[in-house]
């Protein structure tokens, strides 16, 4: 009999495990289950058309429709590969409710949608989202009209993957960290920028001042672009129909004024067809025409500044890359917790041997015999005592909140990005609540650690953002990375370049007035890589502002660099007295762009409650909070008048080259140069000094070409390497040059590039 029954019980098995393998499978190839109550529809939108960029912020939109009986609460759970994001809210009947929320995109794309209320899955949605590497070239483009990608030259991406998002008014984000995962954002000639909201316009302002760049396409409707008027390059004001130089038939063109620091980059004074200009670490370039009107290849020529300047943009790592151990540093530094552990000692100690010895013995002095199982007695109720005790003097909960705040004075928000801690002494189960509008993620545990950190779940409900039920070891911490936006700094100032006439020696000089109510501690004044220290700002407080090349300090511990588009610029002293200013500035920092020299940086610390004050609760209860803020306040230069005259500056690359990672040997070695110091100027010629290392040749040396979207090999001339065509076709309408070191071929020979120099040569007007 059981050999009979064991056939068949095995078949059984194996269609039910078939039945559910098809189920799996279906779920996987992101197909919709259907709701499990009647009357519920829950529909998910994720990503940027459903793209996003591996590490970086991405919006999700979740609508929930309820015609069935009425939900006191109900969670929204957003599964996104280990992380899970949660909204809580109630669903009345008859109700329809609407959330953008944002979450950090995955390294898979596994992402689920839920409808939970009291333990019951009401509905499900698995949505399709595909996210590429972060090294990739992301264009968002908000058309309706597929013409308008086509604007974009095949070979824009410079080796990077290209990833094109067709976005919409409804699909553009309401907070900048929505935007985080594109590095351009194209907005068409039929997209009315009028329409868009007061927060999605604040968001692409926020996004383009900390580092994107928007562009703006005009023509016959003009009106379109008014949304982003106080952004854009060029004021539009009307239109009219001319035939521009090298165009064959008429076109139609806005008619309307410059702005005071636009760089016309096609065109002239009387017919711009291409403007941009610098918004915070960003840029807004505009055109006066619709590039759809034209043949895509003069199209393709006219936009080649703004596209090849791509090639210049060099990949920087995220906040969460695969090994976090300066982020984790950072935040297990914690202040001491003075318990008076000593005198406490001392004091239960004495009460101890007292109770034990005279008072025991004068209690029981007529029952002698009682005395050893009192004596137990009271060692085993001092024990339990000091057990409790011993809790108490574990320390207290903390939350070790460390922030960078970016300010622009064009700007009166300000963005905040940084890392948070939460530190329990003691086992338990805890929820961890703030007030504000705060956006997180779990941290990953970085590459090697053995420890066991809990990863939170991250929920929001009514203005309050919350860790629920972590299950906390003694003496754990649970990590996570966390960005938000705030009203901007209060401060005051202006800087101005004075460039001489008769030595290198360019200057900075300005003031700075800080208005906030706490002082800005260790201030320094950071230009391109040159800095030098103003010491402790205090409120009201006017400090002057000076820099030049033969007073600044020497960059030997001190790192300042600006990641490119969704990340910070920030720097680094190295002091050992401020290990944990330290940790944290390494774990923001990666190979990136130096700052652009159109601007100048005031970067001063505070504590953590300045920067982004949060009362934070632990199961309902105030918990203190430490850390530290960096305030980086940025001033735009001012160009002193000046006569015209030629002027040559000579600088060392190791200073301001930036290498992208090549891991792979067969590939030649790519260098961005950065070099904007002199604001809206363009060399008129460049030579470049190398030299190889002994008992070696030369490898050769390409400059790209921003014309024609290539690299072109240096010549050699009077023991100098230069470009072959136009020296303003190797520079990048945003500053910079793009270096290519072959060093693959046969015999390529080696470079030293501690030695290697550039000097450039300006011609100035008044």
């Amino acid at each position: 009999m059981k050999t009979r029954l064991f056939p068949f019980l095995l078949l059984l098995a194996l269609a039910l495990s078939g039945g559910t393998t098809r189920r799996v499978r279906a779920e996987a190839e992101g197909q919709t289950p259907p709701p499990q109550t009647p009357g519920i529809t829950l529909t998910v939108r994720a990503g940027l058309d459903g793209q996003c960029r591996q590490n970086a912020w991405m919006p999700v939109w979740v609508t929930v429709q309820n015609d069935s009986v009425p939900l006191e609460t109900a969670l929204i759970r957003i599964a996104v590969g280990e992380d899970t994001y949660q909204i809580s809210t109630d669903l009345p009947p008859r109700s329809r409710k609407a959330f953008e929320t944002y979450v950090h995109a995955p390294w898979n794309p596994r992402f689920t949608t839920q409808l939970v209320s009291e333990g019951k899955i009401l509905a499900q949605a698995s949505t399709a989202i595909t996210c590429g590497n972060p090294e990739d070239l992301y264009v968002g483009l908000w058309s309706a009209d597929v013409d308008t990608a086509s604007t974009i030259p095949p070979s824009v991406s410079a080796g990077k993957g290209l990833h094109r998002a067709f976005l919409s008014e409804a699909a553009m984000p309401a907070q900048a960290i929505g935007l985080e995962g594109l590095d351009v954002l194209v907005i068409g000639a039929d997209s009315d920028t009028r329409a868009l909201s007061e927060a999605q316009r604040e968001a692409i302002r926020l996004w383009v001042l900390s580092g994107g760049q928007t562009v703006v396409f005009g023509g016959g409707n003009w009106t379109y672009a008014l949304g982003l008027e106080d952004m854009l390059p060029f004021r539009p004001q009307g239109s009219r129909s001319v035939t521009p130089p090298g165009m064959d038939a008429p076109l139609t063109l806005a008619t309307g004024a410059v702005q005071t620091n636009a760089r016309i980059l096609q065109g002239d004074s009387e017919t711009p067809l291409l403007l941009t200009r610098p918004l915070g670490y960003g840029w807004v370039t505009y055109t006066t025409f619709d590039p759809r009107a034209i043949p895509v290849e003069r199209a393709w020529d006219i936009l080649a500044p703004v596209w090849s300047a791509q090639g210049q943009a060099l990949p920087t790592a995220p906040l969460s890359p695969g090994d976090n151990g300066d982020g984790y540093n950072a935040l297990h530094i914690l202040p001491s917790q003075s318990n008076a552990v000593l005198p406490l000692l001392c004091l239960v100690s004495s009460a101890y041997l007292l109770a034990v010895g005279p008072l025991n013995f004068y209690i029981f002095r007529r029952r002698r015999e009682w005395i050893w199982g009192s004596s137990l007695a009271i060692a085993g109720v001092f024990t339990l005592g000091i057990l409790t005790a011993g809790g108490f003097l574990h320390g207290k909960p903390l939350v070790n909140q460390l922030v960078v705040v970016l300010s622009w004075p064009e700007s009166t928000t300000a963005r905040v990005e940084g890392l948070l801690g939460i530190y329990s002494p003691r086992r338990g189960t805890y929820t961890y609540q703030a007030d504000g509008d705060l956006w997180a993620f779990p941290l990953e545990a970085y590459t090697g650690t053995t420890n066991h950190y809990p990863r939170p779940v991250v929920e929001h409900a009514g203005g309050l953002m919350r860790f629920p039920d972590i299950h906390m070891d003694a003496n754990s911490m649970t990590h996570a990375g966390i960005s938000s936006a705030r009203d901007a700094p209060r401060y005051t100032g202006s800087i101005t370049l004075n460039i001489p006439t008769s030595q290198q020696d360019v200057q900075l000089s300005g003031s700075l007035t800080w208005e906030e109510d706490f002082p800005l501690l260790d201030a320094v004044l950071v230009w391109g890589d040159l800095w030098v220290s103003l010491g402790d700002i205090q409120p009201g407080s006017k400090t002057p502002l000076h820099i030049s090349e033969a007073t600044a300090e020497e960059r030997d511990d001190f790192i300042p660099a600006i990641m490119e588009g969704r990340r910070y610029y920030t720097y680094s002293s190295g002091s050992s007295e401020k290990k944990q200013r330290y940790a944290m500035l390494s774990a923001l920092l990666s190979d990136g762009a130096s700052p652009e020299g159109s601007r100048a940086v005031i970067a001063g610390w505070s504590d953590a409650a300045h920067g982004l004050p949060l009362a934070w609760e632990q199961n309902g209860h105030p918990i203190k909070t430490v850390g530290q803020t960096l305030y980086l306040l940025s001033l735009p230069l001012r160009q002193e008048e000046t006569s015209a005259h030629t002027f040559t500056y000579r600088y060392t690359l190791p200073r301001h080259l930036y290498s992208r990672y090549i891991y792979d040997e067969t590939k030649a070695l790519e260098g961005s140069i950065p070099f904007d110091i002199f604001a809206g100027m363009t060399p008129t010629a460049l030579r470049l000094f190398v030299q190889s290392l002994p008992a070696t040749s030369l490898p050769q040396v390409s400059m790209w070409n921003f014309r024609t979207r290539r690299y072109d090999p240096l010549l050699t001339q009077d023991n100098a390497l230069v470009p072959q065509g136009d020296p303003q076709d190797y520079f990048s309408i945003w500053g910079g040059y793009l270096l290519n070191i072959d060093n693959t071929a046969p015999q390529a020979g080696s470079l030293d590039i501690r030695s290697i120099e550039m000097e450039l040569e300006f011609t100035l007007s008044p």
